[in-house]
This record gives C-alpha cells, structure tokens and sequence, in this order.
C-alpha cells in the first residue's frame, strides 16, 4: 500500500524534488527482548512518533518489519531531506522498558537525480542506509552512484 501511495503522489513529488527516505533497525532488541506485542505497540508508536517530524503534505508508509519510507517535499526548506533526517534520527533515539535503546539508521534517495519512483529510489535509498549502518548506528547517507561501486 505505501509503495502504491507513493507512486500515487510521485508527480507531485517529483515536481518538488522529494527524497525517499528508508528506515530501518527499531524492531529487533523488543522483540527479542520484550515479545511481538510489546513490538506492535513500538510500531505504532514510532510512526506516530515520526508523523510528529513530518509537515502535512509528506507521507510515511510502513514497508515491511522495520522498514518505514518516507516521502517529503521539497517545498518547506531547500535542505528538508538533511532538516527531515537530523530531526527523524533524534526523535527516534530513546529508551524503552528494560533499558533497551532504540535508534534509527536513514537512508536518503532523491527525486529526480536518483530516480522518479519507488521502484527506481527504493533500492538506492537501500544503498545508503547501508552506508548509514556501517558508519554507526543512528546516522543518516545519502545516495550517491559512487555508492554502488
């Protein structure tokens, strides 16, 4: 659904050139820890959590896990995927029951340079939150083709 949602405001979007944001690593320590119900509830609780870092016309779909894209637009700052990022990672970064410590890692895509789909940014934002993982947990890449070699 979140993949047809894109699509669906894709012109929009890349008309305001969006970037797709990838997140993922909020699940693993609650569920091994603390069962799947404790996170479900994380689930939600981070997408409204998200929600709260996003500006009306932006949108945010759960992708499958952990993995949540995000689309923004372009028309609030003209550096709004770094502003978006920075504020996402912090507000993403606490503590829950049992002193287990959740945390996001970003991968950034951008529209049009990067592609004008989910299909086309979806695995270049993948790429980069690669590259936001081996650089620590709680960090943000963005996409770039040197990415792939």
């Amino acid at each position: 659904k979140a993949v047809e949602e894109f699509d669906r405001r894709n012109e929009e979007l890349c008309r305001n050139a969006t970037a797709a944001n990838k997140f993922a690593n909020i699940l693993g320590p609650v569920n091994n820890n603390l069962g799947h119900v404790r996170g479900d509830e994380l689930l939600y609780e981070a997408v409204e959590t998200m929600k709260s870092c996003l500006y009306p016309d932006e949108f945010i779909g759960r992708i499958g896990g952990d993995e949540f894209a995000v689309a923004l637009t372009s028309g609030h700052e003209a550096d709004r995927p770094h502003l978006a990022a920075e504020t996402l990672l912090k507000a993403m970064d606490y503590y829950i029951e049992k002193d287990i410590h959740v945390s996001a890692s970003i991968g950034v895509a951008l529209s049009p340079r990067d592609g004008s789909t989910f299909e086309d940014l979806y695995p270049r934002a993948d790429v980069a939150l690669y590259r936001a993982k081996a650089q620590g947990r709680n960090n943000y890449a963005v996409y770039h083709a040197d990415m792939d070699a």
